[in-house]
């Protein structure tokens, strides 16, 4: 959701809008905080960079004990920080782009 959608929408129906990503392997899951930060959820599965020039992700399922998928290259692009510290205070990767 972009920054524009966010607003909008806010202002329409007078509520505060969180935004999340989910992939479809159930391994990755990151949903905004209140200060608009995006973690990640350790919970579902780990994430790591796997070329940070292109932004390229790869998931391991924690919850998957069927068919586990380990390092899965999910083909999506995003930038996670693992430098950063959320401002609400948890300990969680936060996705940056």
């Amino acid at each position: 959701m972009t920054d524009d959608n966010k607003i909008e929408i806010e202002e329409h129906f007078g509520v505060t809008v969180f935004n999340q990503y989910a992939s479809s392997e159930p391994s990755l899951f990151a949903c905004t905080n209140q200060y608009n930060e995006l973690l990640v959820n350790p919970e579902f599965g780990l994430v790591e960079n796997i070329d940070k020039n292109k932004g390229s992700i790869a998931t391991t399922a924690l919850h998957n004990t069927t068919f586990p998928l380990l390092r899965y290259n999910i083909d999506d692009f995003c930038v996670i920080n693992e430098n950063l510290s959320a401002s609400c205070g948890r300990s969680m990767k936060i996705r940056t782009s």
